[in-house]
């Protein structure tokens, strides 16, 4: 049998390069065009930008925060979090950060989320506030804004945890004055549940550990991830803090970008966090992420393609571009390309999926190496080495299957205002984009 394999494959190697140039692109245009320098090409730009890179203004800017260290007000919205909520609170009582304040805002949580805090906000610990009523997170957030009093404002998720070092590396990054927003970087704390989450995190380390790297040096980071990100408190105010509806985060980090203000990305501020380990749970999170992204790039926020509109910026064109690009015509194309082959290569169209998927393996191995040699925890990530064959077929086929679904659910439907994200009332109140 293995014999028999081998064969084939020469066979379809000999094919492969008895071909011209012009007959190859025909063959396989959309890994030439847009996979291999979208992926391939940008990580390995990062990796020789960080090989040359020397951090001491970044060490300098350090020693210059923890001398007169600000206030920081870190809000944590917390729905039925029970279980979560007073190892996350811990995970922030640890920071090497000296001056935090800890704003704990209970969601109209239904467990016993809210009493657990109770201990920790006599004691002057935390503060404690409270929605009796369930608005959602963006809700919870500008609620806790009203009580913050610290210089920066670091958003969190109620279950999750943060390296020692987290939010001191996330806010040292506000030397630079023309920085209004930090992303930290977030991993998946429970990679080895199982293989869905391992996938995840190797999904991770390359789109958000990597890639967000290059949009940060290319000054095109669309998105601070609502996990773990940190806004000037003046800033998130003008803005009008957070717009109700799922996408908080992105929404608010590109009506950051419409200001002109920087957005900057901390590669080594980590947050640990859980994802889905459920199949039901993983493409339901995703629908609504992708959902989310049509319908505040191409509506909400269209005005960034208009080069007469008084804020344009190329930047951000380029930065709403590279999201549409990254995911909606990466997607779309895919499936496109199955047709055309369906239509004009119909007999060798086997041969031409077999080769495609080799290469995804050799550029999904390029990309882990990189994002292992990038990564603070080298021993523990060699394990993600073991899921590259099936994190082809995951990361270049299935997904992209949810993405076109939820693209055009979205357009289709406008599913995205039912999503029970935030309560159907306040999703009732939204303005329709």
């Amino acid at each position: 049998m293995i014999d028999i394999i081998i064969v084939e494959l020469i066979g379809i190697g000999d094919y492969i390069f008895a071909q011209g140039f012009w007959q190859l692109f025909a063959l396989f245009w959309p890994l030439l065009i847009l996979d291999l320098p979208r992926y391939v090409c940008t990580d390995l730009t990062v990796l020789i930008m960080i090989w040359f890179m020397k951090n001491e203004d970044k060490a300098t800017a350090k020693k210059k925060l923890l001398a007169i260290p600000p206030l920081a007000s870190v809000i944590v919205p917390a729905f039925n979090e029970e279980n979560a909520i007073l190892k996350s609170i811990k995970s922030l009582q640890e920071q090497t950060y000296p001056n935090l304040e800890i704003i704990v805002v209970d969601d109209g949580s239904t467990d016993r989320t809210y009493e657990l805090c109770i201990p920790l906000a006599r004691q002057n610990k935390i503060k404690l506030l409270r929605n009796r009523v369930r608005g959602g997170k963006p809700s919870a957030i500008n609620y806790a804004l009203n009580f913050c009093q610290g210089e920066y404002v670091v958003i969190v998720d109620s279950d999750s945890s943060f390296d020692r070092d987290a939010i001191l590396n996330l806010l040292v990054c506000f030397a630079n004055e023309n920085i209004g927003v930090v992303s930290g970087n977030i991993r998946v704390r429970n990679a080895k549940l199982n293989l869905l989450t391992g996938l995840q995190a190797l999904e991770y380390q390359i789109s958000i550990a990597v890639e967000r790297r290059f949009t940060d040096i290319t000054n095109i980071l669309s998105i601070v991830s609502g996990a773990f990100g940190a806004f000037r408190k003046d800033l998130l105010s003008e803005i009008g803090g957070m717009d109700g509806g799922p996408g908080e985060d992105l929404d608010s980090t590109i009506k950051v970008r419409k200001k002109l203000i920087k957005v900057a990305f901390a590669s080594d501020a980590i947050c640990m966090t859980d994802v889905p380990s459920t199949l039901h749970g993983y493409i339901k999170q995703r629908l609504r992420w992708e959902r989310d992204l049509v319908k505040l790039t191409i509506r909400k926020h269209k005005n960034v393609f208009n080069p007469l509109w008084n804020n344009f910026s190329f930047y951000n064109l380029l930065s709403m571009l590279d999201i549409i690009f990254f995911h909606v015509m990466l997607g779309l194309t895919f499936f496109i390309y199955i047709v055309y082959l369906f239509i004009y290569f119909r007999e060798i169209m086997f041969i031409i999926l077999l080769v495609t998927y080799i290469y995804y393996i050799a550029a999904d191995t390029i990309q882990t190496f990189i994002a292992w040699w990038l990564s603070e925890r080298k021993r523990e990530d060699l394990h993600l080495f073991f899921y590259i064959p099936i994190f082809s077929l995951y990361n270049g086929y299935f997904e992209r299957m949810i993405r076109v679904v939820a693209y055009l659910d979205e357009f289709l439907f406008r599913r995205s205002y039912k999503d029970l994200y935030i309560p159907r009332r306040v999703g009732a109140k939204m303005i329709k984009w």
